[in-house]
């Protein structure tokens, strides 16, 4: 994996406004058609999102990590947070009648029907989204 670019911020609406701004020097630093933005932009930014508020519990002192990494057939961005970890394993699935009605829950979810591949690492401390798609 060769890592493109790696940024570290803090766990804040403005630390999320840094990763969105910095989604967008990536997708155009690699000429990546900008028919895939949406769906790239959605599962980065759910990623960080959720490394804030549920890994980082919104604690400032605590930083968000993301790397943008080549592999071998597309891309895969890593996002860790400095929290205690969750099991992945546990998440109910949001589209069960129980929890169709539940504000949280869907974010995981989303990840994984925007990104081909989705993995956890560091008891669920780190998130890797894995997209392939075509350059400009």
């Amino acid at each position: 994996m060769q890592v493109i670019e790696e940024i570290c911020v803090e766990s804040s609406i403005k630390g999320i406004q840094d990763i969105e701004a910095s989604i967008d020097r990536f997708f155009e630093s690699q000429r990546i058609n900008h028919t895939h933005y949406g769906n790239f932009f959605v599962a980065v930014s759910e990623a960080a999102t959720n490394a804030q508020l549920h890994g980082n519990k919104n604690q400032q002192d605590k930083k968000i990590i993301i790397k943008y990494c080549k592999v071998e057939d597309g891309y895969c961005i890593c996002v860790k947070d400095e929290g205690p970890g969750f099991n992945y394993n546990s998440i109910p699935d949001p589209t069960l009648p129980d929890n169709i009605e539940k504000i949280n829950g869907r974010g995981i979810f989303l990840m994984k029907n925007l990104a081909e591949k989705v993995d956890f690492s560091d008891h669920g401390k780190e998130v890797q989204l894995y997209f392939s798609f075509e350059e400009n």
